[in-house]
């Protein structure tokens, strides 16, 4: 692990979450006298282009610091190739370092990384795919795709964070209508359903500790489903407690699936939300897991 972690590669996005890190410092005063190679993202899109250069310098392991956005960039680079992914996390909800037992706090991911158990060998593990999108932990559409929509469009380091996401989460109660959509999972019989939300996850959880999927494993080479049926907003209030308590199975009209393939069809082109990033994609979403795509240091 020493010659790994010397050759390591960083890729800091500066902007990620709500208080600004001293990364160097953090660096420096936990890998000693180990050289280190700190390259920071200007715009989206930066930290794959980084990441990809670092791949073709057959760089052995390169660490995403940053939030969510940020690891899914670096790991899109690192698909299918030897290098190894490391996250030091430095974002809001932080949904893939929770998953996979990475500390939260900067100094305390370093010292992880330097810990003879994680040294001996990295975890692979599956990674989806929607709309041409990579997602490793969940992928969605419905009032989740809208919430990760009002919560980008807060703006500012400062209106970055639980309360805020919170504070969106409730906007997007009032505003969002559910419309039909039609699921299928592998080859079994299609469901019809008009969902409030509807949730592909490759890990357990949206981020803040909210688990969607109690169970998920990102090392199964299945994707699990969620689809939570339509509700008005108090009951939605009412019920979203349950992604604090990882209760959220126990909803009675909840439709849960795994598989290797999930197709949703929709009545219009919208927004889908992948790991927090919202984008546009046409109606009919074809989501796949691709196996064994990442290793990691987790």
């Amino acid at each position: 692990m020493a010659d790994r972690l010397e050759a390591a590669r960083f890729i800091v996005n500066r902007n990620a979450g709500r208080h600004k890190t001293d990364l160097l410092q953090v660096l420096e005063g936990t890998l000693g006298s180990r050289p280190f190679d700190v390259l920071h993202t200007e715009y989206p899109g930066h930290a794959e282009e980084l990441a990809r250069t670092a791949v073709d310098d057959e760089t052995p392991l390169v660490v995403a610091v940053g939030g969510d956005g940020t690891v899914n960039e670096v790991s899109r680079a690192l698909l299918n190739s030897p290098a190894v992914l490391a996250v030091i996390p430095t974002g809001s909800g932080n949904a893939f370092a929770r998953t996979l037992g990475i500390p939260l706090q900067p100094g305390d991911a370093c010292r992880f990384l330097l810990a003879e158990p994680v040294a001996e060998l990295p975890r692979v593990i599956d990674v989806g795919t929607i709309a041409g999108h990579c997602f490793l932990t969940t992928a969605g559409i419905g009032i989740d795709a809208l919430t990760c929509s009002l919560y980008a469009r807060g703006g500012g380091r400062s209106r970055r964070g639980l309360l805020p996401y919170l504070s969106s989460a409730m906007r997007a109660f009032r505003q969002y209508q559910p419309t039909e959509v039609t699921i299928t999972v592998d080859d079994d019989a299609p469901i019809r359903l008009k969902p409030t939300l509807v949730t592909i996850a490759n890990g357990d959880q949206f981020g803040y500790g909210a688990v969607i999927a109690p169970g998920a494993r990102m090392d199964d080479g299945e994707l699990d489903l969620r689809a939570v049926g339509a509700r008005g907003g108090f009951k939605l209030l009412w019920d979203s407690r349950r992604l604090f308590t990882g209760s959220i199975d126990r909803l009675s009209d909840l439709h849960c699936g795994r598989g290797r393939s999930i197709r949703i069809e929709r009545q219009h082109p919208g927004p889908i939300q992948v790991d927090g990033e919202v984008f546009e994609a046409e109606a009919v979403l074809e989501t796949r897991v691709l196996t064994g795509a990442l290793r990691v240091m987790a």
